[in-house]
C-alpha cells in the first residue's frame, strides 16, 4: 500500500517522457513548467491532507513526500502541453502576452482558496473550481482558445482515468477507502471502478485550465507545425 502512491506519480512521470521527447521548440518551457508544478505540488498537498485524503508513502503518513514532488512535476507538465505533444503543433505569437493579468488572477484565485478553507469548503471542490473560474476568464478574453481548452479537459480526464482504473482499480483496490478523509457524500463517489468522481471532476478542471495558460501567457496560438513558416509570413505582412 505504502507504494502506490509512489507507482501513481510514475505512471504521470511515463507520460511526461512521451511529452517531452514529442516535443521540439518547447522543451525548455516544459521543463520550467514542470520544475514550477513540483514546487507547487508541495503547498497543494498540503492542503488535500488537511480535509481531503492522508495517503501513506514512502516517507510516512501525514505529510509531504517525494510523491506529491513527483506528481506535481509529471501531471502540470505534460497536461500543459499534451495538446502540442499529440497535434504536433507550434506556438506562434499572435496576441498581447498576458503574465501580468495571469498572474493577478492567480493570486487571487490562491486567496479565493485559502478563504474557501477558512469557511469550510473541501480542498478538492475550491482548487477545481477555481481552475474552472480562470479558465472561463481566459476564454473570455481570448475565445479562439475555446476548441483547445475542451480537447485538453478530454485529454486530462481520459489520461487520469486510464491510471486511476489501472492503477487503483486494478493494481490496488480499497487504496481510496483507507484514505479518505471525508466521511460522506460526492467526495467519497467513484465514477467507474475505483475512479473517484471529484478526482475526474478536477482533472477536467484542470485541463480546461492548463490547456490554454501557456497560450493567455504568452500570447501564442497553437499551429501545426507544416504551416508554422506560412502563418508567420502573413503575420510580418500584416504588421
Amino acid at each position: 500500500m505504502e507504494y502506490t502512491y509512489l507507482l501513481f506519480s510514475f505512471a504521470f512521470l511515463i507520460v511526461w517522457l512521451f511529452v517531452f521527447t514529442s516535443l521540439s521548440d518547447l522543451k525548455k518551457s516544459m521543463l520550467k513548467v514542470s520544475f514550477l508544478g513540483a514546487l507547487s505540488g508541495i503547498p497543494a498537498q498540503n492542503w488535500y491532507l488537511s480535509d481531503y485524503w492522508n495517503p501513506p508513502t514512502i516517507l510516512g503518513q501525514g505529510h509531504i513526500s517525494v510523491e506529491d514532488i513527483l506528481s506535481g512535476f509529471g501531471i502540470i507538465g505534460c497536461t500543459v502541453f499534451l495538446f502540442n505533444a499529440v497535434f504536433k503543433t507550434k506556438e506562434v505569437p499572435s496576441f498581447q502576452p498576458q503574465n501580468k493579468l495571469l498572474t493577478y488572477l492567480f493570486a487571487l484565485g490562491i486567496a479565493g482558496v485559502i478563504l474557501a478553507l477558512y469557511v469550510g469548503i473541501n480542498t478538492m471542490i475550491a482548487t477545481s473550481s477555481l481552475f474552472l473560474i480562470i479558465a472561463i476568464f481566459m476564454l473570455w478574453k481570448r475565445p479562439d482558445l475555446l476548441n483547445r481548452a475542451i480537447i485538453s479537459a478530454l485529454f486530462s480526464f481520459t489520461l487520469a482515468f486510464v491510471i486511476y482504473f489501472t492503477v487503483f482499480t486494478v493494481i490496488m483496490p480499497g487504496f481510496w477507502e483507507s484514505v479518505w478523509k471525508v466521511e460522506s457524500g460526492l467526495l467519497r463517489t467513484f465514477l467507474v471502478g475505483e475512479v473517484p468522481l471529484i478526482e475526474a471532476f478536477w482533472f477536467i478542471s484542470w485541463g480546461a485550465f492548463s490547456g490554454i495558460v501557456y497560450n493567455f501567457y504568452k500570447g501564442t496560438v497553437s499551429v501545426p507545425s507544416r504551416f508554422v513558416k506560412l502563418v508567420t509570413q502573413k503575420t510580418v505582412s500584416t504588421t
